[in-house]
């Protein structure tokens, strides 16, 4: 990445304990892992078990814990999130030059996930540091290619889903259909 192009973010740490005002908290159970979307916006708490990053203005945030689950999420401000003290908080340096989207999904790429595990010291919990992450070099298009490898994605994103939702459709359609017939047997039985 290249402090270059992005940087740490500001890190606010909230202690253990009482909340001034209810928050969204999203840790990895609220994201999809492999394609870093906050899949549970419900997960609202008002006391902390354990210490909590505030996710601020941040722009984007990855995880340093086990990288390669691919949990790079973008920040939404105006929710005020806060999360898990595994994320990384960054902020991109010029906007005009680089998308947030575009760092995020590098940072989902196959690419980055397979190459993350070299990064990652530790072997019961294995992290990769900020500064490895602001040491990868990568490659920055001009901004217009960045947008059209992001709407390219995110088509394809859109097209996954759908798919994803029709497995659903169907598997659910296979379960009642396999339930109808074991309660046909059961009743059979008597």
């Amino acid at each position: 990445m290249n402090s270059r192009i992005i940087k740490l973010s500001k890190k606010a740490t909230l202690k253990k304990g009482l909340l001034d005002e209810p928050r969204i908290l999203i840790d990895f159970e609220q994201v999809e892992s492999l394609n870093g979307r906050i899949i549970d916006f419900k997960n609202i708490v008002v006391e902390l078990g354990s210490d909590r990053i505030e996710f601020g203005d941040c722009d984007f945030l990855t995880n340093k814990l086990r990288p390669y689950l691919g949990y790079t999420i973008l920040n939404n401000p105006e929710l005020k999130l806060i999360g898990t003290t595994e994320f990384i908080p960054f902020d991109i340096r010029n906007k005009k030059k680089t998308m947030p989207e575009y760092i995020r999904y590098l940072l989902l790429s196959t690419e980055y996930l397979e190459k993350s595990i070299f990064l990652m010291s530790g072997k019961e919990h294995p992290r990769i540091t900020s500064i490895d992450i602001l040491n990868i070099k990568i490659p920055l298009p001009k901004y217009s290619i960045q947008e059209q490898i992001v709407r390219e994605i995110q088509q394809r994103e859109v097209k996954s889903e759908k798919a994803l939702e029709e497995v659903k459709r169907l598997r659910k359609k296979i379960d009642d259909l396999i339930s109808e017939e074991l309660s046909k047997i059961e009743n059979n039985k008597e």
